[in-house]
């Protein structure tokens, strides 16, 4: 079905001229049309939070497709390409904001540091020394450590930290283990606080970064993600981009940009926390499925 004849993709893709207009110009572009009717599906009201936010994990996944498969090798397309696909991002985080207050009322309220209480964190303390310190990586970048390599996909806390004696700066970084997604009390990178509210595990390792880096000042932190593409050379540029979040400094966007050389174009801001749908679906499979509280 085209875009034009399915109803919910008409009445959204109103809002763009069907479709944001630069992205007639690119080259094979259908699927950004995919995209703009996975998003008009998920910004349907009427339909469950939990469809909605399983469609806009979707979108994550169809998004990665478009940029690597649609126009690779097009080099001349990847500007207008990624400004085409920053739009439809910042229609799927207007999305995403408006199923949140729907899937608190299921009881999934997502939660950040700052909402929780004393209690809470001193739970998620005990947490982070028993299970969470042991098996990160804490990097820092000066003259004798280089900036590491960052695979691909993986979760990462970046920060700004200044020594407490020298008052030197420097860059930080926390690669967040695939392995804790999969442990107790995390559930796909949240920690139940009670039978509600979950908080992410890049929120617990921000909150923590001085535990992981002592005699350090924490001047600023935020988590970030680097799409890197394993394909031929040709398609390198296509699905090379850093997700960051949108209150990401200047500065500390800068930082990350230059060392991971990433086209200013290919740097997407969210504000969510990243890869919150694609968590959320997984922490409550049985939901996204239709078959009620776990």
């Amino acid at each position: 079905m085209s875009a034009s004849s399915d109803p919910a993709a008409a009445g959204f893709g109103a809002r763009f001229g069907r479709r944001p207009v630069r992205a007639r110009a690119v080259p094979h572009d259908e699927g950004l049309d995919g995209l703009v009717r996975i998003l008009a599906s998920a910004a349907d009201g009427c339909a469950p939070p939990f469809e909605r936010v399983r469609l806009l994990a979707d979108f994550a996944e169809q998004l990665d497709s478009v940029l690597v498969s649609d126009v690779a090798g097009v080099r001349s397309g990847r500007r207008l390409l990624h400004s085409v696909l920053q739009v439809l991002c910042a229609e799927r985080d207007g999305v995403l904001e408006d199923v949140l207050p729907a899937l608190a009322a299921e009881g999934v309220v997502i939660v950040g540091w700052d909402a929780t209480s004393a209690a809470d964190r001193q739970q998620l303390l005990t947490l982070f020394d028993q299970v969470v310190y042991p098996l990160v990586t804490p990097l820092a970048v000066d003259a004798t450590h280089p900036f590491p390599y960052i695979p691909a996909m993986a979760l990462h806390v970046a920060a700004l930290v200044r020594d407490v004696e020298t008052r030197q700066q420097r860059f930080a970084c926390v690669p967040i283990p695939d392995q804790l997604f999969g442990l107790n009390p995390f559930r796909s990178g949240f920690v139940r606080l009670d039978a509600e509210r979950m908080v992410g595990i890049d929120a617990i390792v921000g909150a923590f970064l001085e535990r992981l880096f002592p005699g350090v000042q924490v001047m600023e932190r935020s988590t970030f993600r680097l799409v890197r593409s394993e394909a031929e050379p040709a398609a390198w540029f296509a699905q090379h981009r850093l997700e960051i979040e949108d209150t990401t400094s200047a500065r500390l966007a800068h930082i990350l940009r230059r060392s991971l050389d990433v086209a200013d174009e290919a740097v997407y801001r969210t504000r969510a926390p990243l890869g919150l749908a694609e968590r959320i679906v997984a922490a409550n499979e049985g939901r996204t499925r239709g078959e009620g509280p776990a």
